[in-house]
């Protein structure tokens, strides 16, 4: 599987780097700066390879992670050949938009969707790359804690949200959870990303007041007893 990253900031370096390193994945780095790119995909190593073009490099992917900045994603889109380009591909959200943060207001920018203004980031890149199957996960953490090895929090394996509307972009996804060795959780469809990025931005709002870059929420349920 050929996965692009369209970005390379610091969740596409981690992000990158974990998935370089699975078996059958082909990962590739591209973004307005060619050379950023292929600073990035010599950094990441384990046969990671940079794209001159976002367009070429979509055109050629199996899936694509949108790791831009909240505000960029629809550029990127744009840039990388519009809807018709992602038809048919798996499509990762990692972004969570929370516009007033650095003013200490950690409110969830919306999006609207249908007449609905409440909608997801989620939910708008979906609805505007109709033909794509898009998932949201990986947003819940900063990128801190995707270098954790092994990636538990009290020995138990980081919980990871994973929603969207296509069952099979998201056993995808969830596979690449696990292979990193946390736990993915199907949240629910699209719709359901409202409440992923909601709990996203409680983590910011922490992040930003101080605590430790490896401050997560994580789902604890009591340990099943042998009957």
């Amino acid at each position: 599987m050929r996965v692009v990253f369209l970005g390379y900031g610091s969740m596409a370096e981690v992000l990158a780097v974990r998935l370089a390193k699975m078996e059958g994945v082909e990962v590739v780095i591209a973004g307005r700066s060619p050379e950023k790119a292929q600073a990035l995909a010599a950094k990441v190593g384990d046969g990671a390879k940079h794209a001159a073009t976002m367009s070429g490099a979509v055109a050629d992917a199996d899936a694509v992670v949108i790791a831009t900045t909240h505000h960029a994603v629809f550029d990127a889109v744009a840039s990388a050949g519009g809807a018709e380009a992602f038809t048919g591909k798996v499509v990762l959200d990692i972004n969570n938009p929370v516009p007033g943060a650095y003013d200490g207001d950690f409110s969830l920018g919306g999006y609207e969707v249908d007449g609905d203004a409440g909608a997801s980031l989620c939910e708008a890149v979906q609805a505007a790359l109709p033909g794509a199957h898009v998932v949201k996960a990986f947003n819940t953490c900063q990128a801190k804690v995707w270098r954790r090895e092994p990636l538990e929090y009290d020995g138990r394996p980081l919980v990871v949200p994973v929603c969207g509307d296509d069952a099979g972009a998201k056993r995808t996804v969830s596979g690449w959870v696990e292979a990193m060795g946390g736990q993915a959780i199907d949240f629910g469809g699209a719709k359901a990303a409202r409440r992923v990025e909601a709990l996203a931005a409680l983590t910011i709002q922490l992040l930003f007041g101080g605590r430790d870059p490896e401050t997560v929420f994580q789902l604890i349920q009591p340990e099943q007893k042998p009957v």
